[in-house]
């Protein structure tokens, strides 16, 4: 009676328990070791559904390559649309570089030249005005006229002017280059003996200065023309220097600024095309009856199928572990029915025995049992079933194991615990004889086993040993 009375509480939340509807939680941690324990058959499974895999795709090709006139029209398809792929990735690369050069000079243009970085609106000009005289005159009575050098005079100032080794020059001066001081000076020739210098720039410092060099350079030459050509004198008309609005160079400027936004969509559109190329050559699909492409497609059918085995391995496991309702451990029986565990032992011990070290950790960390000693395990359940019913004389050993595993455990705690009287039972939900003893017994043990015993019949016989006044001390579970 005290009995009874100590696991009454016990007895009524196993009862509630399974007649209640029981939201499952998935312990994902139990459920990951589960799968990693199992690596072999999950090995298994993908090796199989690839090498099935691999074989379909073989055999399916090998039937295609059967029709000869088909095989070669694909292939000359196929090394048709390589090579134009590859020539418009050709053509393509070479369209970049060239683009990509003539955008690099235009910018560098565009960021170090003085004339894009003048005000249109406020442009400094400096002007310088220069008249050349000869001793030539007109002598009307004479039928040979003296050579008028005036214009050849005038010319050859002008070309001095705009000589690169005279600009060369005036550029180290003012630490500018060549092209950029020839975009802001201009020399032309007025007529009469006469021409002018024009600088522009962005500040009437800078056009002063660069028109005073090219000033010296008139004044430094006329020796070597008198020389060369013919005595004259020459002489500085006007000099100005204003500020003015050319809207011409505001219409130059942006045009040039237009370029070069114009440069770099070209250059993005190229770089879009050459990807899509890329991507298209990626796509282009070797037929397959060559024996590169076969082995290509047989490779990725078997990764496919190797894949596709472990997906259902893991699902086959899962189904094992959380689905089933098979027993699946100690644990598992413990949480889905809320009876105590008296002991797990292995059902197969030399299968344990042969265990590798790393087999035996994973079964640790799923929280099988990994012992080799039965005699050990029971001795230890016998020490946890004395502990928890010291008055119980005669305890039933039943279940849902096979008879031979009942009976082992009737035995081993016989031995263990030789002052109590231990019944062998059998499957209480079918045996007769099973359901007598236990009206006659103190206390009874369940014996269950993993993929042979069920969560739903496990329920049942704990009702039916309940209706009948029994008492559950708890559970043996042999686990696989």
């Amino acid at each position: 009676m005290a009995l009874k009375a100590a696991n009454k509480k016990e007895e009524v939340e196993m009862n509630e328990h399974s007649k209640q509807s029981v939201t499952k939680e998935i312990d994902l941690a139990k459920l990951f070791w589960a799968i990693c324990r199992k690596w072999k058959s999950i090995l298994l499974w993908m090796v199989a559904i690839a090498i099935v895999g691999g074989a379909a795709k073989v055999g399916r090709s090998a039937l295609s390559m059967r029709d000869s006139d088909e095989v070669s029209l694909a292939l000359s398809a196929y090394k048709m649309l390589v090579a134009n792929n590859l020539q418009e990735r050709i053509d393509c690369r070479h369209r970049m570089e060239n683009l990509s050069l003539e955008l690099k000079e235009q910018q560098e243009y565009v960021d170090n030249s003085r004339y894009m970085h003048i005000d249109p609106y406020n442009v400094a000009v400096a002007k310088a005005t220069y008249y050349v005289k000869t001793d030539y005159e007109i002598m009307p009575e004479m039928t040979y006229q003296n050579r008028d050098y005036t214009d050849m005079i005038v010319n050859t100032y002008m070309e001095i002017l705009t000589s690169e080794s005279n600009l060369l020059v005036v550029c180290d001066k003012i630490d500018m280059e060549l092209r950029y001081l020839q975009e802001i000076m201009s020399v032309w020739s007025d007529g009469y003996g006469t021409f002018s210098i024009q600088v522009i720039s962005d500040s009437l410092e800078d056009s002063e200065k660069i028109l005073r060099l090219l000033d010296d350079c008139v004044t430094n030459n006329k020796e070597k023309i008198t020389a060369t050509i013919d005595d004259h004198r020459i002489g500085q008309l006007t000099d100005s220097a204003y500020t003015t609005a050319d809207l011409g160079m505001a219409q130059t400027q942006q045009a040039k600024k237009d370029m070069l936004t114009e440069l770099r969509t070209q250059f993005s559109d190229e770089q879009e095309r050459y990807k899509a190329l890329t991507k298209e050559s990626a796509q282009i699909e070797e037929p397959t009856y060559t024996v590169s492409a076969i082995l290509k497609e047989s490779i990725k059918a078997m990764i496919i199928g190797a894949i596709l085995g472990a997906v259902i391995a893991c699902c086959v496991i899962f189904s094992q572990v959380v689905i089933s309702d098979n027993v699946y451990s100690a644990d598992c029986l413990a949480e889905r029915t809320r009876m105590r565990i008296l002991g797990a032992l292995p059902g197969d011990v030399k299968k344990i025995e042969k265990m590798s070290k790393l087999d035996l950790l994973l079964r640790r960390k799923e929280g099988l049992s990994t012992t080799t000693d039965t005699a050990s395990g029971y001795s230890v359940a016998a020490s946890y079933l004395a502990g928890i019913c010291p008055n119980a004389s005669t305890i039933l050993v039943a279940g849902g194991a096979e008879t031979e595993y009942i009976k082992n455990a009737c035995e081993m705690f016989q031995a263990a615990l030789s002052g109590k009287s231990f019944m062998n039972g059998d499957y209480i939900l079918s045996d007769a004889n099973t359901i007598r003893m236990v009206g006659q017994c103190d206390a009874v043990v369940l014996v269950e086993q993993a993929g042979v015993s069920r969560y739903t019949e496990v329920l049942k016989e704990i009702e039916v040993i309940q209706n009948l006044k029994g008492t559950i001390v708890g559970a043996v579970v042999i686990e696989n």
